[in-house]
């Protein structure tokens, strides 16, 4: 498994944005360009519009919201996100650390580095060179393409590990995993031993 480097080493919001130098953003739809960001939304948020944050040119930006908020990361930045329900993530090359409740989709793409802990129902995707570790709740989907994956999934969720993933799976309750022809998985139910499959597989 290739190693990951984090840009953030705590769980805290310590990535540079929330620093006291850092730039808050002013309104709910905020670009941040090369510079140690923060938007809280309970700050700009309107019942008309939810946030919505870009984080671009090697910006360190932290984002903190209650319920359905958009992050983009672009290639070169680093991101953390304390968010609540129904949150979308797009990390692409970047360093990108979440936190999500219900409902959240978090995609990471091109050499991104991703960490995650999600609530139920959660779409975590993780693609194209990415390293990538996350935590799911329940029926939750969780799809490794072509990346290095370690994720633990809640009861009735499912994991596509496609061809050349690298897949580590630890299933806390009933699961369903595909591993399909050139991906690499191991499996783990509960407390279990961990156990190489291949094709379709699963805990009950």
């Amino acid at each position: 498994m290739r190693s990951v480097l984090w840009f953030c080493l705590s769980w805290s919001l310590a990535c540079g944005g929330s620093g006291p130098d850092a730039l808050r953003c002013e309104g709910a739809d905020c670009t941040c360009r090369g510079a140690d960001c923060l938007l809280d939304c309970a700050d700009v948020e309107t019942p008309t519009q939810t946030c919505d944050l870009a984080c671009r040119d090697g910006a360190r930006c932290d984002l903190v919201c209650t319920n359905a908020c958009e992050l983009e990361c672009a290639p070169g930045t680093s991101c953390f996100v304390e968010g609540g329900a129904e949150v979308d993530i797009e990390c692409e090359g970047a360093a990108c650390e979440v936190r999500a409740g219900a409902n959240a989709e978090v995609d990471c793409e091109r050499g991104a580095e991703c960490r995650a802990e999600m609530g139920d129902d959660a779409s975590f995707d993780c693609e194209s060179n990415s390293v990538c570790e996350a935590t799911v709740g329940g029926s939750s989907d969780v799809e490794c393409l072509g990346a290095a994956c370690v994720v633990t999934v809640g009861a009735d969720s499912a994991v596509y590990c496609g061809l050349d993933g690298d897949c580590t799976v630890t299933c806390t309750g009933a699961c369903e995993l595909v591993c399909v022809p050139g991906a690499t998985c191991t499996l783990r139910c509960g407390e279990g031993e961990p156990t190489s499959v291949a094709g379709d597989a699963g805990c009950s």
